[in-house]
C-alpha cells in the first residue's frame, strides 16, 4: 500500500479544507505548529481506510485518495453528510466512486454509487447501505479485492491515552489460531492482520520465526546497550496472580539479577520495542503511521528512529509527525512536509522546495524551519 495523494474538505461541519498533498513513496515527516492539521490528517487517512476495511463509523466530508497496491493504482472519491440528526448513525454516504488508475487518466470506473443509484463494472447493481463503503461490500470481487487488501495494510501508532497500556496488556494465548502461524508464508501477514499485543507478538515470533525475533533483539540492544536479552515466558509462571494463561515478555538487563516484565519498564523502552516489532513484522508493502512518538523519550530512544526508518523503508511507506528538533534534524529535508493553516484551510509545502533556501547545518535547518512563514498558523 502506497499513499500517493490525499485531499479533504468538510464544508458543513468542521469547515476544514485540506489541499491536495502528494506523498513521498518512503518517508514523510510532517512538521508544523500545534493545530496546523498534522494529526487531523492522520486521523482522516486512518479513519477513512478503517471505514472501508472494517465498516467503522462514517464521518462527514469529501475525500479524494489516490493509492497503489501491488503495482495497481486506484482513485477513491467519497462524500458523506449528516442526513438525520436523530439517527443513531448520523452520517450517510451520498457519493462514492472507485477508479482503476487516476481520475484524470483512468483505466476504468470500477463502481460509482449515490443514494439512489449504484453502477458496478458498468452495470446497474442493487443499492447498498449508505452506512457501508462499496469497497467493503465488494471486497471479494476480483476488481476490488486488491484495493481492499491494500487498505488493510495501514497501521497507526499514536502513543496517547491508553494505547501504550493496551499494547503491553497480557492476554490469553490465541490457541484457536496458532495453527495457521506454522505456515511461514502466511505468518507475517497474519501477525500484522490480527494486531496482537506486544507480549503475544513476541511469543509467536519466538516460537515460529526465531530469525525475526533475533533481529528485533539485535535492534533493541543497539538502542539500549544495557539490555542483555528479551525473555518470553508463561504468565502463569511469572505472574500467577493475574489469572491469565498467556505469554509475558521480560527484559533482562546487564548486571541485574532478575528480568523485568514489560509492564514495569519505562514507556520509552516500550515504545522503541513496539515500533521495532511493528516494522520488522509488517508486510513490505505496508503504510506505517507514527504520531508524536517523541513524547517523554530520552535522546537515545529518539535518535534511533531516523536511521531505523531509512534502513527499512525500501518497500514500506512511513508517515511521521513530530515537534522534536532531533527527529527533524535527523531526517532529510527532502522528506519533510511542512504544514500551515490559514483559517480553515490546511496547506503543505514539500521539503524538496525548501532544500535550496535552508542551510546544510542541522541546527540552522531547524531554526530556519520554526521561523519560516510556511511553518506558521495564520
Amino acid at each position: 500500500m502506497k499513499l500517493i495523494s490525499f485531499e479533504f474538505s468538510d464544508p458543513t461541519k468542521s469547515q476544514l479544507v485540506m489541499n491536495s498533498l502528494l506523498f513521498n513513496s518512503q518517508i514523510n515527516l510532517m512538521v508544523g505548529e500545534s493545530g496546523s492539521g498534522k494529526t487531523r490528517l492522520f486521523n482522516m487517512i486512518f479513519n477513512t481506510a478503517s471505514m472501508a476495511v472494517g465498516g467503522r463509523g462514517i464521518s462527514t466530508g469529501k475525500w479524494k485518495m489516490v493509492f497503489s497496491h501491488d503495482e495497481k493504482t486506484y482513485t477513491w472519491l467519497f462524500e458523506a453528510e449528516e442526513i438525520d440528526e436523530n439517527s443513531e448513525s448520523k452520517a450517510a454516504i451520498t457519493y462514492e466512486c472507485l477508479y482503476s488508475g487516476t481520475k484524470e487518466n483512468a483505466e476504468s470506473k470500477i463502481f460509482e454509487r449515490t443514494l439512489s443509484n449504484n453502477i458496478f463494472n458498468g452495470t446497474s447493481a442493487p443499492k447498498i447501505s449508505s452506512n457501508l463503503s462499496g469497497i467493503n461490500v465488494y471486497k471479494d470481487e476480483s476488481s476490488i479485492k486488491n484495493a481492499f487488501n491494500g487498505l488493510t495494510q495501514i497501521k497507526r501508532r499514536t502513543f496517547s491515552g491508553s494505547d501504550l497500556v493496551l499494547a503491553v496488556t497480557i492476554s490469553a494465548y490465541p490457541k484457536g489460531i496458532i495453527q495457521k502461524f506454522q505456515d511461514k508464508k502466511l505468518f507475517a501477514h497474519s501477525l500484522y492482520e490480527h494486531e496482537f499485543n506486544l507480549h503475544t507478538n513476541l511469543y509467536l515470533l519466538h516460537k515460529f520465526c526465531k530469525k525475526t525475533f533475533q533481529e528485533i533483539l539485535n535492534q533493541y540492544k543497539f538502542v539500549f546497550p544495557f539490555v542483555e536479552d528479551i525473555i518470553v515466558a508463561s504468565s502463569n509462571s511469572v505472574m500467577p496472580h493475574i489469572g491469565v494463561d498467556g505469554a509475558v515478555v521480560l527484559i533482562k538487563e546487564k548486571h541485574v539479577s532478575k528480568a523485568t516484565p514489560l509492564t514495569d519498564i519505562s514507556s520509552g523502552m516500550i515504545k522503541v520495542l513496539l515500533i521495532i516489532t511493528d516494522i520488522l513484522t509488517s508486510p513490505k508493502s505496508s503504510l506505517y503511521m507514527i504520531d508524536e512518538y517523541e513524547n517523554s523519550l530520552g535522546m537515545n530512544a529518539i535518535n534511533f528512529l531516523p536511521s531505523f526508518l531509512s534502513e527499512f523503508c525500501e518497500e514500506r511507506q512511513f508517515l511521521i509527525t513530530t515537534h522534536h528538533p532531533a527527529l527533524i534534524n535527523g531526517i532529510k529535508t527532502n522528506d519533510w512536509i511542512v504544514f500551515t493553516r490559514k483559517g480553515s484551510t490546511i496547506s503543505t509545502t514539500k521539503g524538496a522546495i525548501l532544500m535550496d533556501r535552508y542551510s546544510k547545518s542541522k541546527q540552522e535547518r531547524y531554526l530556519q524551519l520554526i521561523n519560516d512563514p510556511e511553518f506558521k498558523i495564520q
